[in-house]
């Protein structure tokens, strides 16, 4: 084990001397909606051409439970929809926006269209760096924050919150001079094959021999006999 990260290691190393990309880890990590962090909290919204910084909290749309995993996100619902806004449940024309924090203020903004029914989004639009994103910065950050808001920047949802903790990282970013996000994926490990102990030898198979088919009679000629040709008598 100690020598495959050494390995894993080594191989990283040579892959960003030789293409300039840049690996981030991911880390499994905890979400949050405490509103108490959101009230302290400082938002800028720099990112994706969306200046939500008036918006009213809805009371009548909040969701929790927030979770950051490699090129994806994952939310919930706590309370209410996005009908108040004029939207029905699979219209998705409502922003997605998400913040990390840098420092002490939380960078970030809309990055994706949204609807009550999907409950995942996907930062293929910040990996492209889409209206000024660096997916540098936001992948290499510890801290999130994620809000849903109208598109008229009118009215926004509560914040919720994720924070990477120190575990074992499940995943590697690949960003920074790459046209999207490679997730480094972990191989599975090879079953070896079952040893049955005290097993027979296995028997040689005896092949029978097959018994030659009878000769075949040969059929008489059905063509007729032609008639003896009767010599000439001599003539006299």
């Amino acid at each position: 084990m100690k020598y495959t990260k050494l390995i894993i290691a080594a191989l990283i190393a040579a892959i960003t001397l030789t293409t300039g990309c840049k690996w981030f880890k991911h880390e499994s990590g905890s979400g949050g909606s405490d509103s108490s962090i959101a009230e302290k909290a400082k938002f800028d919204w720099c990112y994706g051409g969306l200046n939500g910084s008036k918006a009213v909290e809805d009371a009548n749309a909040q969701i929790k439970d927030l979770k950051i995993a490699g090129n994806n996100m994952s939310y919930s619902w706590a309370k209410g929809n996005l009908r108040g806004w004029g939207l029905a449940d699979s219209s998705a024309d409502a922003l997605a926006c998400v913040f990390f924090k840098d420092g002490k203020t939380y960078k970030g903004g809309k990055f994706e269209w949204i609807s009550y029914s999907r409950k995942t989004r996907s930062f293929g639009n910040i990996t492209t760096r889409y209206a000024g994103w660096d997916p540098n910065k936001f992948f290499s950050a510890s801290e999130y924050a994620f809000c849903i808001c109208s598109k008229d920047g009118k009215k926004r949802t509560n914040f919720i919150f994720f924070s990477k903790n120190s575990r074992e990282p499940t995943e590697l970013i690949w960003v920074e001079n790459c046209s999207r996000v490679v997730p480094l994926q972990k191989a599975a490990p090879k079953k070896a094959a079952p040893v049955i102990k005290n097993a027979a030898p296995a028997k040689p198979a005896v092949v029978k021999p097959t018994p030659a088919a009878p000769a075949k009679k040969p059929e008489p000629s059905k063509v007729p006999a032609k008639p003896a040709t009767l010599a000439a008598k001599p003539t006299k």
